[in-house]
């Protein structure tokens, strides 16, 4: 069985594709609304690195001498919840191309390869957790290539996720477009 075949049935389970908007919704909930607005405080303002497109060894340096002890700590609280989060939209934006493919085959089967995205996307921001995990646990000394390293998978999480995002939302104008096209041969 293929990883495609896994990620059509998956999606087609009713439970597993609730559990997964669920799972994901109260992590963006804990992420978002509980441990962020904390960070923002005390990097005053300074955007955390998982939320930029992309970053600098200078960058890093600031962020976390402005965080201190305290702040780079509850960075690595995020990271614990960030273990979850990856793999949490990163099968929901899955099965959601899945699911939204199967009900158009004859496109989608010469684009079945985006279902991947979102799983290549999480692989990206698990690689760019771990880097930024290690310069936590090793400041002051940081290194130049860790960074430069954790920046390119930066980079890719956000553009294969926004490239996941816009394949969701043409599969969603395709199916409605050919929704209400049947809707009206079937009225006619």
């Amino acid at each position: 069985m293929s990883v495609f075949n896994v990620l059509e049935s998956l999606a087609k389970n009713r439970v597993v594709f609730a559990c997964a908007v669920i799972v994901t919704m109260i992590v963006t909930i804990v992420i978002m609304v509980v441990i962020t607005p904390q960070l923002n405080v005390l990097s005053a303002s300074l955007p955390i690195l998982d939320t930029r497109f992309t970053y600098t060894y200078e960058d890093v340096e600031l962020l976390f001498t402005t965080l201190g002890a305290s702040g780079r700590e509850l960075y690595g609280v995020l990271h614990l919840w960030d273990s979850i989060y990856p793999a949490a939209y990163g099968l929901l934006f899955a099965m959601f191309i899945a699911r939204l493919g199967m009900r158009t085959r004859d496109i989608f089967e010469r684009i079945r390869w985006c279902e991947m995205l979102p799983i290549v996307a999480a692989f990206m921001d698990y690689a760019e957790n771990i880097a930024i995990q290690t310069q936590i646990a090793s400041y002051p000394m940081l290194s130049v290539q860790i960074i430069a390293c954790a920046s390119v998978f930066t980079m890719f999480k956000w553009a294969l996720l926004a490239t996941s995002l816009l394949v969701i939302f043409l599969l969603l104008v395709v199916n409605l477009m050919r929704h209400g096209k049947t809707r009206s041969s079937l009225s006619a």
